[in-house]
């Protein structure tokens, strides 16, 4: 009954600054009451108002406890997160943990709390190792603080697991969900099956099934998942939404490709209207549906996808994002399959530039976009463009040789020998094909004893 929740701190907001002026911490505590409210309803921009106003009063207060004011920050930290506003959200989790530092020491659970929140953030900004670090200092935190089978420790395991999922490290994200789920179903036992928690539980279960490769059982935990929440929480709920986007990747992975997309499209309506349109949640399905579509042959639709996600991105993590150099080369790949090369060539440029900027100009991701995009003008019989290109990606891996590239510069050579002989300059051809058969020498009889 949020309405009238409302209605009744806005009542008790009136009552305490006619009482006790407009500076009052008590009446920070009603901006802090009315913007959990909005939270609760979605209405994100409303809550963060209120919560401006009760930072306003508590940094003036003098001689009251200061958490207050660090737990106001935590909760517009997660305001800034659920509106894809990372820096903002960062920003207002390092100056709660300064304060809960400061009043408490490094080590408690408000601490914990923090850094958890910190993050989540930087995996949703694709800092994977950073959050991998805050998350183990959390969960150190709370196993000295809390005991081993606290429901907050289960939550630690469980966001670990969900960044061990996103770097492919799908047996530690196993394990880490298994260390959730066991510590989550003693809980079940006094809290019954039907139990909110139990339902997150059933998720977990779900994405370890996935991580394993048993996406049929993974399907069957994340749909007992939806149910509890369903019927707990209403049909459009977060939570559900959760549900649904596991179940859709469940059915993707089993070949239920309908299926998928309609709990992709049920996930994202929800996301879309409690989130908001370019919350990074609403962004990841996006994703998600624009593969299944190119899967269905669906390009134009697909590409849609892609390119909303994309948006998401930008607008979330800035437009140099290593996570954008895959969407464009999948968008890439698209086109080209559509035999839209001009397009691709397009996608795959924006890829390499967002690479070197992100891994560095000799990166070897950076040597093979090189050598595609060199391939993909060959087709176009723009040839002097693809020898540059390949020139780009050889003088990358001639760096690397010593690492068992020889093979790969080898197989670069003889590429640009074809090239020269299309353009009839057969002594480049000839000096190209002898580089490739010196290099490939090489990489054969590295290692063999002189004897």
């Amino acid at each position: 009954k949020l309405v009238e929740a409302l209605e009744l701190f806005e009542k008790s907001l009136a009552i305490k600054i006619k009482a006790l002026g407009h500076d009052h911490v008590d009446v920070a505590g009603s901006y802090n009451g009315i913007a959990k409210i909005y939270q609760a309803q979605g209405k994100l921009v409303e809550a963060l108002e209120q919560y401006e106003k009760s930072v306003a009063i508590r940094s003036k207060a003098v001689g009251h406890d200061r958490t207050a004011l660090a737990k106001t920050f935590n909760n517009m930290a997660f305001v800034y997160r659920a509106q894809g506003k990372f820096p903002e959200a960062l920003d207002k989790y390092t100056k709660s943990v300064a304060i809960y530092v400061e009043e408490s020491g490094d080590e408690g659970p408000d601490v914990a709390k923090s850094y958890m929140g910190m993050a989540v953030v930087f995996k949703e900004m694709g800092r994977l190792e950073e959050s991998l670090d805050l998350h183990q200092r959390s969960l150190t935190i709370r196993i000295n603080k809390l005991g081993a089978d606290h429901a907050d420790v289960a939550l630690s395991y469980s966001n670990m697991g969900n960044v061990f999922f996103e770097q492919g490290e799908l047996k530690k994200a196993a394990a880490m969900y298994q260390k959730s789920s066991d510590i989550s179903r003693c809980r079940d036992d006094a809290l019954g099956p039907e139990h909110l928690e139990a339902a997150g539980r059933l998720l977990l279960m779900g994405k370890m099934k996935c991580a394993q490769g048993q996406h049929a059982e993974g399907l069957e935990l994340f749909q007992r998942s939806a149910d509890i929440r369903i019927k707990a929480l209403g049909p459009n709920h977060v939570e559900v939404a959760a549900s649904y986007e596991g179940m859709g990747i469940a059915c993707e992975h089993v070949g239920k490709l309908s299926e998928a997309l309609e709990l992709y499209k049920k996930c994202v309506a929800i996301n879309v209207k409690e989130l908001g349109p370019t919350h990074g949640d609403v962004g990841r399905t996006y994703n998600n549906m624009g593969t299944l579509c190119c899967r269905q042959k669906r390009y134009a639709e697909g590409m849609a996808m892609f390119e909303k996600c994309v948006a998401i991105k930008i607008g979330a993590v800035g437009d140099s994002h290593l996570d954008l150099a895959t969407l464009y080369w999948n968008m890439g790949n698209v086109c080209l399959v559509q035999e839209k090369r001009v397009e691709a060539l397009e996608q795959f440029r924006k890829c390499v530039e967002i690479e070197k900027q992100n891994l560095g100009d000799e990166h070897p991701a950076v040597a093979k976009s090189y050598q595609n995009m060199a391939d993909l003008h060959v087709e176009l019989a723009q040839y002097d463009e693809a020898l540059t290109l390949y020139q780009q990606s050889l003088d990358i891996k001639i760096k690397m040789q010593g690492e068992g590239h020889e093979e790969d510069v080898a197989a670069v050579y003889s590429v640009m020998a074809s090239v020269y002989a299309k353009q009839d300059k057969t002594e480049k051809a000839l000096e190209m094909q002898k580089k490739s058969a010196a290099a490939a020498f090489s990489g054969k009889t590295t290692g063999v004893p002189c004897s």
